[in-house]
C-alpha cells in the first residue's frame, strides 16, 4: 500500500515538476471542462472516441518520457576511454570524458548520451533513449490541439449562435471585400469592431440564459487552441526534420552522422516501422557508437564537431564552441530579451488598448439594435433661411390742426 502511494506521489511530482507543466495540465483541464462537462449537448461518439484516444496516447508518451532515462555511458566505457581504447573528448565544465554526441547536463547531474536538448517545459533532458517519446508527446499534443481548435471554432461560429438566438458570425461581421490598399486599415478596424459587438452580444445572451461561464471558457479555447497548435506544430516539424537528417537541436548543422533518411529515422524510432507511433523506446544502437556519413568516413581529417553556444541557463556544456560564438551569444541574448520583455510588452499594450476599445464600445453602442458598421450617410444640405422683410417708415399726411396753423 505504501509503495503504491509512493508511486502515485512520484507521478504527481513528475507531472508538476515545472510551472510550464502545471500550465499545460490547466489548459487540458479547460478543454475537458468545455467539451465534456459544461457543454449542454455532448459531442458524437466519433468525437469522444478520438478525443479520449488522443488524450490517453499523449499521457502515455509523457509518462514514458519521464520514466525512461535518456542514457548515460557505462563504467566499462569510462575505463576503456581512460585507457585510450574509445574515442572521447574532455568536458571543459566537468572534466569528465564524453562519448561522441554526449554532453554534460548540470541539472541532470551527469552525462547524457546523444543529448538533443534540455526541455525546460518538462524539466528533463532529451537524449538517446527518450527522444522518440518526446517527439511523440509533442506530435500527439499538436493533433490534440488541432482537434480542440476545430471543435471550439465550429461551436463558436455555427452551433452556439442559434442556441442563443444570435446572428451567425459571418452574417454579423462579414469580411471586407474589394477594399483599396489605403482603406484597408480602416476596413480592418471596422471589422474588428463588428467582431467585438458580436462577441458582446453573444455573452449578453449567454448571461441571460445562465450559460455565461461555458461560453467564456469556449471563447478562450477557440483562441488558445489554435495558438498552441501553431507552436506545437512548428516544434514537431523541427524535431522531425532534425531526425530525418540525424542532427540535434544543439548541433543543427552537423552532417557527420547522416546515413540516409530511413536509417536516420530508425536510429531514433526503432527498426520496426509498425512500432513508430507507439510510446515504446526502442532506438537502434548503444548511444555511444554511431555510423558515420560515408563522405566523413572517407575523409576523417575533415571531420569536425559543430555545436551551438552554451544556452542561457547554462545547463549544458558544449565542449568546443564554434567560430563566432560570442556574436551568437549576443544575438541569442537579444532574441531572448525581445521575447521576454519587448514582445510581451507590445502584446500587453495591444491587449489593453483593445480591451479599452471594447469597453467604450459596450458603453456607447451596446443598447442600440445590432447592425453591421456602415459608413455614415452624407450630410444633407439645408435651405438658407429666408431674410426678414425690411419695412421703411413713411410719414403720413399732416393733421388738421397743423394745417390750420400754417394757413393763419
Amino acid at each position: 500500500m505504501v509503495s503504491a502511494w509512493r508511486r502515485v506521489g512520484a507521478v504527481a511530482s513528475a507531472m508538476t515538476s515545472t510551472n510550464s507543466l502545471v500550465a499545460i495540465w490547466l489548459f487540458e483541464a479547460l478543454n475537458y471542462s468545455v467539451h465534456a462537462v459544461l457543454r449542454p449537448e455532448p459531442w458524437g461518439f466519433a468525437s469522444q472516441l478520438a478525443g479520449y484516444s488522443l488524450w490517453f496516447v499523449q499521457l502515455s508518451c509523457f509518462a514514458a518520457c519521464q520514466a525512461v532515462l535518456p542514457g548515460a555511458p557505462p563504467h566499462d566505457w569510462e575505463r576503456l576511454a581512460h585507457a585510450g581504447g574509445e574515442e572521447a573528448v574532455v568536458c571543459k565544465r566537468s572534466g569528465r570524458l564524453l562519448p561522441p554526441r554526449a554532453l554534460y547536463v548540470r541539472r541532470a547531474g551527469g552525462v547524457v548520451l546523444g543529448l538533443d536538448h534540455f526541455c525546460v517545459w518538462m524539466g528533463t533532458p532529451i537524449g538517446f533513449r527518450n527522444r522518440k517519446l518526446f517527439i511523440l508527446f509533442i506530435l500527439y499534443s499538436f493533433v490534440f490541439c488541432v482537434m480542440g481548435s476545430a471543435h471550439s471554432i465550429y461551436e463558436v461560429l455555427f452551433l452556439a449562435p442559434p442556441r442563443l438566438a444570435v446572428p451567425l458570425f459571418f452574417d454579423a461581421a462579414p469580411l471586407p471585400r474589394r477594399v483599396g490598399f489605403w482603406h484597408a486599415p480602416m476596413a480592418l478596424a471596422g471589422w474588428v469592431c463588428d467582431v467585438g459587438r458580436w462577441v458582446l452580444l453573444l455573452l449578453e445572451s449567454a448571461y441571460a440564459q445562465g450559460t455565461l461561464t461555458y461560453h467564456v471558457a469556449l471563447l478562450l479555447t477557440a483562441v488558445l487552441n489554435p495558438a498552441a497548435a501553431i507552436f506545437l506544430g512548428c516544434g514537431t516539424a523541427n524535431q522531425l526534420l532534425l531526425v530525418m537528417f540525424n542532427r540535434t537541436t544543439l548541433a543543427p548543422m552537423d552532417r557527420t552522422y547522416d546515413v540516409g533518411v530511413f536509417r536516420n529515422i530508425q536510429q531514433v524510432f526503432g527498426a520496426n516501422p509498425l512500432l513508430w507511433p507507439l510510446p515504446i523506446s526502442c532506438p537502434v544502437g548503444d548511444g555511444i557508437h554511431f555510423p558515420l556519413n560515408p563522405r566523413v568516413a572517407a575523409n576523417p581529417g575533415k571531420r569536425r564537431v559543430v555545436r551551438s553556444p552554451i544556452p542561457s541557463d547554462g545547463s549544458e556544456a558544449t565542449g568546443r564552441e564554434q567560430k563566432g560564438g560570442r556574436l551568437m551569444r549576443c544575438v541569442r541574448s537579444a532574441i531572448l530579451l525581445w521575447e521576454n520583455w519587448f514582445f510581451c510588452g507590445m502584446v500587453g499594450v495591444g491587449a489593453l488598448r483593445y480591451s479599452v476599445r471594447v469597453f467604450l464600445l459596450y458603453r456607447s453602442k451596446f443598447g442600440r439594435p445590432f447592425v453591421p458598421s456602415t459608413p455614415p450617410p452624407p450630410p444633407t444640405k439645408r435651405k438658407p433661411a429666408k431674410e426678414a422683410r425690411r419695412f421703411t417708415f413713411y410719414p403720413g399726411p399732416p393733421e388738421e390742426d397743423e394745417v390750420e396753423e400754417h394757413d393763419d
